[in-house]
């Protein structure tokens, strides 16, 4: 049972890392194929887990980022000047979107649209599949347990 089960966790982690993937590709306003890249997931026994970079909380936070005196991290302004070259935007302007990004913040509409545009179809669709997976496990053993020997 405990193979099936982690079966189904890989099933659905495929599938909910690609509905995520594919999203962030159709918002592609909002990310560089970098950052869609980083979603995975791993499935660790009976625990299914999707992971991410750590700027998708940003994203996902509906406060965005505020403004900074720091400069976003290492590598927050190649992100910038790939997330603008993708969009065709002139090179002479990545450093006064990093400028503003920093000085001004940055306004997220969130990512929750993600949980609404079918993942949550997905979970409800494998807890159904690991209901019926246990279901028939309990129901062999509990005919096993009671079975009376003639």
């Amino acid at each position: 049972m405990q193979k099936t089960i982690e079966s189904i966790l890989a099933k659905y982690g495929k599938l909910i890392e690609e509905n995520i993937k594919t999203t962030l590709q159709d918002e592609n306003k909002v990310v560089t194929g970098r950052t869609r890249d980083s979603v995975n997931f791993e499935v660790d026994t009976n625990t299914l887990t999707i992971n991410g970079a750590e700027h998708l909380t940003v994203l996902d936070s509906e406060e965005g980022r505020g403004p900074s005196e720091e400069s976003g991290g290492d590598g927050f302004f190649e992100q910038i000047e790939e997330w603008a070259s993708l969009r065709g935007i002139p090179d002479e302007f990545h450093k006064i979107i990093y400028i503003n990004i920093n000085r001004d913040g940055w306004k997220s509409d969130g990512l929750n649209h993600l949980i609404e545009d079918g993942i949550l179809d997905l979970i409800d669709q494998m807890y159904v599949e690991l209901e019926k997976e246990i279901d028939v496990f309990l129901s062999l053993e509990i005919e096993s347990a009671f079975q009376i020997e003639e």
